[in-house]
């Protein structure tokens, strides 16, 4: 029996109902693919791997005192999930560099540009300004509208 149970945890990801309330595997490979292993706006693949085996590795020596090694074969090099965190910010970059952008060549005022900037730090923005934001019009009818 012993040695059933010995393969059987090097098989089966290990529970911790303490501090992650689940799967340490689980735990990290849903952060990570919440964003946490990227390091760009988009997660790679080996970057999720990556994240999973450090993470993995360490919690279970820690939590449970115990080896968890997951293993990764094969590299890849292409995006599974985008890491929302840090597209939000470069958004926000983007949407001011495009409002700037509109201002200097005159088709929004100095009001409108102030005014859209601090829309852009709510949640909650106006139809004109997602409108213009998502290229579905121009500066020009932006500066009309807005």
């Amino acid at each position: 029996m012993p040695v059933f149970q010995e393969e059987a945890s090097l098989l089966f990801p290990w529970e911790d109902e303490t501090e992650l309330k689940g799967g340490i595997f689980s735990h990290y490979l849903l952060e990570g693919m919440k964003g946490k292993a990227g390091k760009d706006i988009w997660v790679k693949v080996d970057e999720l791997a990556e994240y999973i085996k450090d993470n993995v590795t360490r919690a279970a020596r820690k939590l449970k005192g115990i080896e968890q090694n997951p293993q990764i074969t094969g590299k890849a090099d292409f995006a599974v999930t985008r890491n929302w965190e840090r597209a939000k910010v470069m958004d926000i970059e983007i949407a001011r560099n495009k409002l700037k952008s509109a201002f200097e060549k005159g088709d929004i005022t100095a009001e409108q540009l102030s005014k859209a900037l601090d829309e852009l730090k709510t949640r909650k923005h106006s139809k004109t300004l997602d409108a213009f934001l998502e290229g579905k019009i121009d500066e020009k009818k932006f500066g009309e509208l807005y």
